[in-house]
């Protein structure tokens, strides 16, 4: 209200004022055109920095076409078709501020990895363990770390968290380490279609974790956590079935049925006996077992108990007494495989054994065969032998090496194949004997890459 009165007093006093009609309107100024706004130039583009330094990343390893993977002059090399060995093919980068940066500035041929161990996850899948360059400064490698990754079929690598090292099985009194605690998909002792395998975190704690592979990257997902289990045996440490998981611990005396739909605890067999690391159930026309003496085995009632030799027990043929304290596999239901290499077959109801095991060897089922690489105690020296055996025919082969502890500390199998190292063709210097279990061919492997001799070979199957 107050604005209009004020603007009608403005009005009516303006308005009562002569006016002097002679008077020129003065003419209005020019207004003066505003000058051009010179153009900024522009601002000359940073030349980008080649990275030379930063956290060496591993993108890609190829061991595709490769036959044998070994270490020769720092690299990891692998033998081609035609036996010739090259470097193994890989990329990698360099990451700086969580950016990967390509380091071709460097002209380093590779980096200087050195595999130590190749294991088969199924479906093309590997895992990897390998020395490989922690950082790079300036273009100059720095101090090797070991690493694990995850490889697909395509090549494609995928670096397990820090956080999370896989366990090794160890064998023999000198405590050897061996292989993988892994448990393949798919078979007597993992009824699932995920692998399983045995790992510590960086606080010291062990579980077993699932690997799943369905989206096309791994994922591991702990399923038992805070496990100390005995690692003499890698491919057998717990039972699973569907739903169930059967886990004994080192020393524990007794066995623990998990349902792992909600990780309880369903069962539980004590013994006051045994240690523990030979109980590990097996599944046989769809009961569940265990081992409690040598050849013993007995039933596990459903509500748990006590394990003792009055309960019903699995009767195996009695034509050789192999004192196995525990079952390796459990082959269609009817061939039954102790742990100190010995075949009972439950339809032909006949036992077979190729050598006098002592319980930590090395077997394998593959192709209908069994394979066995273990101390024979039936020879005088309590040697290694490498043995197969035809699950249908009993057909043995056998191969005795020497017994030196260069043979003894270095025997393991890549089916069908024994694999050792002796002192062959020079006393000072040590080949690699590999010995075909099927045929019996023996080759004496020297391997060479740019006047190299290659050491550390691991066949790729």
């Amino acid at each position: 209200m107050k604005k209009v009165i004020l603007l009608s007093l403005i009005l009516g006093v303006t308005g009562c004022g002569g006016s002097d009609s002679s008077k020129e309107i003065p003419e209005v100024p020019e207004i003066p055109e505003v000058p051009e706004v010179p153009e900024v130039p522009e601002v000359p583009e940073v030349p980008e920095v080649p990275v030379k330094s930063g956290m060496v990343t591993l993108l890609s390893i190829d061991l595709a076409g490769l036959s044998l993977v070994g270490n020769a002059n720092g690299y990891a090399v692998g033998a081609q078709a035609n036996d010739d060995f090259k470097l193994v093919d890989h990329e990698w980068g360099l990451e700086v501020d969580n950016e990967i940066h390509s380091p071709e500035i460097c002209n380093l041929i590779g980096l200087p990895i050195l595999i130590e161990t190749i294991d088969e996850l199924g479906s093309g899948w590997k895992l990897i363990r390998a020395q490989v360059p922690n950082v790079i400064e300036e273009c100059e490698v720095g101090f090797s770390v070991t690493r694990y990754f995850f490889t697909d079929i395509e090549g494609n690598i995928f670096a397990l968290p820090n956080d999370l090292v896989p366990l090794y099985a160890h064998r023999g009194s000198r405590g050897v380490e061996s292989e993988l605690m892994i448990i393949q998909a798919g078979t007597a002792y993992n009824h699932s279609d995920k692998p399983l395998i045995y790992m510590v975190n960086d606080v010291g704690y062990k579980g077993i974790y699932e690997l799943s592979k369905s989206l096309k990257l791994p994922e591991l997902t702990l399923i038992v956590p805070n496990l100390d289990l005995a690692d003499w045996q890698s491919t057998n440490w717990v039972l699973r079935t569907k739903e169930h998981i059967y886990v004994s611990q080192r020393y524990e005396k007794a066995i623990r049925k998990i349902n792992l739909n909600n990780s309880n605890v369903e069962a539980v067999w004590e013994s006051g006996t045994n240690d523990g690391s030979t109980f590990v159930p097996f599944y046989f026309k769809g009961d569940v077992y265990v081992t409690i003496s040598g050849d013993h085995h007995v039933l596990l009632p459903d509500e748990g108990g006590i394990l003792s030799s009055d309960l019903p027990r699995l009767e195996v043929p009695t034509d050789v007494f192999s004192n196995s304290f525990g079952v390796s596999f459990v082959i269609d239901d009817r061939y039954i495989i102790g742990n100190r290499c010995i075949v009972w077959d439950m339809e032909d109801w006949v036992a077979v054994r190729p050598l006098s095991g002592g319980g930590d060897g090395n077997i394998k089922i593959f192709d209908d065969r069994l394979f066995c690489v273990s101390k024979d105690y039936g020879t005088p020296s309590a040697s290694v032998v490498g043995t197969s055996i035809e699950l249908d025919s009993k057909i043995i082969f056998k191969h005795i090496p020497s017994s030196s502890n260069l043979v003894q500390d270095t025997a393991t199998m890549v089916v069908p194949k024994m694999l050792y190292k002796d002192n062959v063709r020079n006393v000072f210097e040590e080949d690699i004997v590999s010995v075909n279990l099927i045929t019996g061919d023996v080759k004496v492997e020297t391997h060479f890459y740019e006047g190299e001799i290659v050491v550390d070979l691991i066949p790729i199957n």
